[in-house]
């Protein structure tokens, strides 16, 4: 339980569990831990968290890559599908920030966008595992992704 709270989960005013290198029940406080208080006013950090995982992904997924690149490297089709999925998320989160920040004018066109990104890439994994599996299992697949992009449909555009 030692620091799984963290101040932008906790309303300004409350009392969070700190993180401490010491086990539960080491402190001589009955087992509460370091605890503090949320001040009140206090920016509670969800904004520099999301900010930062934005910034971080690329750089995560740029290693993973390059390492799926060199181990296919003699597979052209292998190195393209690494490529083009790679775009695409960049894309994708690129899309889902301007979401964030965008207007009602523009929000239709920027789900339309995440929609066709996260449809194809639903699909592109699909083609890439379904071959892999026995007959019944890689239909199973293909029904499963189009049902994910069924419901991001539904969920994106028709939803109330």
């Amino acid at each position: 339980m030692r620091g799984q709270l963290d101040p932008g989960h906790a309303r300004p005013g409350t009392f969070i569990r700190a993180a401490c290198c010491k086990p539960e029940g080491s402190h001589g406080d009955g087992g509460r831990g370091h605890r503090m208080r949320v001040p009140h006013g206090l920016n509670t950090g969800r904004r520099h968290r999301r900010v930062k995982t934005v910034c971080e992904f690329p750089r995560r997924n740029e290693i993973n890559s390059a390492i799926a690149i060199y181990n296919s490297w003699g597979n052209a089709g292998s190195v393209a599908f690494v490529l083009a999925a790679d775009a695409a998320i960049l894309l994708l989160f690129l899309c889902l920030r301007e979401f964030e920040r965008a207007g009602r004018e523009r929000e239709k066109n920027i789900k339309v966008a995440v929609w066709l990104l996260t449809t194809m890439l639903t699909l592109m994994f699909a083609s890439r595992v379904a071959p892999l599996m026995p007959p019944v299992v890689s239909m199973v697949a293909w029904a499963m992704s189009v049902a994910t992009a069924a419901g991001g449909f539904w969920a994106l555009f028709l939803s109330p």
